[in-house]
Order: C-alpha cells, then sequence, then structure tokens
C-alpha cells in the first residue's frame, strides 16, 4: 500500500500534455505504477525497466486526433528532433490501437508525407522531446492500412503524370503490402523504383524513361565518343537504373570519384596497375566468404549487412572510416540487384556475394591487410569450401564481370 500511494501521489501530479518516464524500477514497483496509470486515464508504456506515462492534454490530443485523420497513403512528420516518452507514446498507441506505421524519419521531408512543428516551450513539446540525448531524429508517422485495391487506387492517382527525371517518395515507415501495391503501379506506368524489400527503407519512385532512352542513344554502334559520364550527383534510383541497363545490354560500368561512367565493350577503360591484387582476391572468393559470412538459414550460409564490421576492421584503421560508406552503399547495391532477380533479401548469398566483392574492390577500394590475406591463401590451400563456390551460377558470373 505504501508504493501504491507513493505512486497515486505521484502520477497524479502529471500535467496535461505533461510526460514523465520513471527509471529503474523493480517488477513489483513497475506493475504497481502501470496499475495506478490506468486508473487515473493516463498513456502509459514499459521500456525496459523504466516506465512512460503521459496525461493527455489540449496539444496532444489534436496531435493524436490529426494523425487518425491521416488521408490513405500520405503521413506527418514530426519535428521533434530528439524523441521523448511522449513521442514513444504516442506512437505505441497509434501503431497498437490503429495500426498506424511510425519510424525514425531519414533525410528530406517525402513527397507524402507534411511536416507538423510542434509548439515551442509548450509541455506537450517538452514531453515529446528529449533533452536529456545528445543524437536526437524527427519521426515519421504513415497511413498504409487500406486494402490493395485500395492502396493501389490512391497511388495511382499520386503517381499520374509524373515528370520525367522526377522522383516521389514515401516515407520509410511503410510496410511491405504498400511496398508491393507500389511496384504494380510502377509497372502499369513504367516507372522504376527503390525500396521495394526491407524494413526502414524509404520508397522512391522515379521517372527516367529520358535518361534510359538518352544512355542507349549514345551507346548506340557507332555513335562517338562510346561512353556516357554521369556526375556524382545524380540519385540512387537513377545509379541502379543505369546499372540495370547496362547489365541488360552488356555495357561497361566504372565509377569513381567523377561519378558513373558507361562505355560500349569497345570503349571499355584501359587495365589500371591494381589489376594483379585485385585479380588475386578475385581468386580467393570463396575464401573471403568463409571468412565473413555468418549468416545461418538452415544449411545455407548468407552475408549480413553487419558482416561488414569485421571486412573493416581488416584493413588499416586510418582506411576503415573512409571505406565505410563506399562498402556499405556497395552491399546495398548488391542486395538490391539479388531481390530483383532471385526475391532473397536476408543477406547476400555466395553467388552474389561475388558481385559484391568486385564492388567492394573496385569502387570502394577495399583491401585487405597482408596478414588476413595470407591467412586466406592458407584457407585456400587447406581445400575449403571452394568447389561448392565455384559451382555458382552464371547469372552471376555475368553481373560481376559487367558490374
Amino acid at each position: 500500500e505504501t508504493i501504491r500511494g507513493q505512486a497515486m501521489e505521484e502520477l497524479s501530479s502529471v500535467h496535461p500534455d505533461q510526460s514523465v518516464k520513471l527509471s529503474n524500477l523493480s517488477r513489483k514497483k513497475r506493475a504497481i505504477h502501470l496499475q495506478v496509470a490506468r486508473e487515473l486515464n493516463l498513456w502509459s508504456s514499459t521500456q525496459g525497466s523504466s516506465l512512460l506515462v503521459m496525461r493527455e492534454g489540449p496539444i496532444s490530443q489534436k496531435l493524436r486526433q490529426d494523425v487518425l485523420e491521416l488521408p490513405l497513403c500520405s503521413g506527418i512528420r514530426l519535428r521533434a528532433k530528439k524523441a521523448g516518452p511522449g513521442l514513444v507514446l504516442l506512437g505505441r498507441t497509434l501503431a497498437e490501437a490503429e495500426n498506424l506505421r511510425i519510424s525514425k524519419a531519414i533525410g528530406p521531408c517525402p513527397n507524402a508525407t507534411q511536416e507538423l512543428v510542434l509548439p515551442k516551450f509548450s509541455l506537450a513539446a517538452r514531453s515529446l522531446v528529449d533533452v536529456d540525448e545528445d543524437d536526437g531524429y524527427d519521426v515519421d508517422i504513415f497511413n498504409d492500412r487500406g486494402s490493395a485495391p485500395e492502396v493501389e487506387e490512391v497511388l495511382r492517382s499520386q503517381l499520374a503524370d509524373l515528370p520525367l527525371k522526377a522522383m516521389y517518395e514515401f516515407p520509410a515507415a511503410v510496410g511491405q503490402d504498400f511496398r508491393d501495391c507500389a511496384v504494380r503501379v510502377c509497372k502499369e506506368y513504367g516507372y522504376d523504383i527503390i525500396g521495394v524489400s526491407g524494413f526502414q527503407e524509404r520508397v522512391v519512385v522515379g521517372n527516367l524513361k529520358e535518361s534510359v532512352e538518352r544512355l542507349h542513344a549514345e551507346l548506340a554502334e557507332g555513335v562517338q565518343p562510346g561512353f556516357v559520364q554521369f556526375s556524382n550527383d545524380i540519385s540512387r534510383l537513377e545509379k541502379e537504373v543505369i546499372r540495370r541497363e547496362a547489365r541488360l545490354k552488356r555495357y561497361i560500368v566504372v565509377e569513381d570519384e567523377a561519378g558513373l561512367r558507361v562505355s560500349r565493350m569497345s570503349e571499355a577503360p584501359t587495365t589500371t596497375k591494381e589489376e594483379g591484387p585485385l585479380k588475386e582476391l578475385c581468386k580467393l572468393s570463396a575464401e573471403v566468404f568463409a571468412q565473413y559470412a555468418t549468416g545461418r538459414a538452415g544449411v545455407h550460409i548468407y552475408m549480413r549487412r553487419g558482416d561488414l564490421a569485421m571486412m573493416l576492421r581488416d584493413v588499416p584503421p586510418d582506411r576503415a572510416e573512409v571505406l565505410a560508406k563506399p562498402l556499405y552503399e556497395a552491399f546495398d547495391d548488391t542486395l538490391h540487384l539479388q531481390i530483383e532477380l532471385t526475391k532473397a533479401s536476408n543477406g547476400l548469398s555466395k553467388q552474389f556475394f561475388k558481385v559484391f566483392l568486385d564492388k567492394a574492390m573496385q569502387q570502394a577500394g577495399w583491401y585487405p591487410s597482408p596478414e588476413v590475406l595470407e591467412a586466406l591463401h592458407k584457407r585456400e590451400e587447406e581445400g575449403g569450401d571452394e568447389d561448392e563456390y565455384d559451382a555458382a551460377s552464371d547469372e552471376a558470373d555475368d553481373v560481376a564481370s559487367d558490374s
């Protein structure tokens, strides 16, 4: 009764639009505080050993109403900067009760999402913003809870008459059913799309017909100079489309600090002085895969995104930070290719790891330390699983050579 009395006194003092985070509670205390919070009609939820509690007030009530009234295929970006206990509670309440999506905001505000700036210096703003955290982020909330025909109908109206070279983006919060609907609508309109599979990734749609036509026109036989140069500031979607078209037409793609250069086979870049070491490592691709891949699905082994940390540990420390971003981009690009061709999304299979390794070396500049290279050679001499790897599909080998 003493604990209950303390909980009643503590939680009764919470003002409208104010939230509190009660930390380091014992299991018994947390259960009693949670029961009292519900009796007082407060928003409440556990977070580890802590308890989040908020009393709904005019501002948080209006915010919740705005979110609940979101039209299908649209969202709100809360400019909270740092997610506090009130925002966590709001997200959980809506996600559980209304089946809406909430995610950490990534990049600029998507087309299908409107920004909502919280009133400064209000109790609600302070409750939604965690001033004690150094790192913060905005939050996207999205409504994708319609049936497939309903979602596709709205998407058609949103994406109709998308101008050439224009992009239309949806937040990372959207679910897989929404992504599948977006793929079908894009096929109808002849648009390109990324983010079709994978949790917490933005969906980006683009009308890139002009870029594809330009690429093929300038690389037609007899047209000089026989290559097309794309700058570094093109979007990730455009890069993926260019690489896809290059694979289909067997163009040569080289990415460097200047951007993407796409050439006809007869205009391929000359051999560089790095070709020797790169060829050496390519021959050890089975050993490299065995060294770093930790994903397991039954008898199958695959390379997880988290395994890249081990690859970065095996390069000189002064290069690891520089290599991180292009290495992760090479992995993501290869995984998207694998998903496009095989639908497998857990991680990179042995076949597609070879594609990734080629990108990691030529585009990101990854190469192991001498000690690691020596260990790989030793693994090769001992046998390893070379025969299995050499049986990789011709399709993946073709992709590796074209990349």
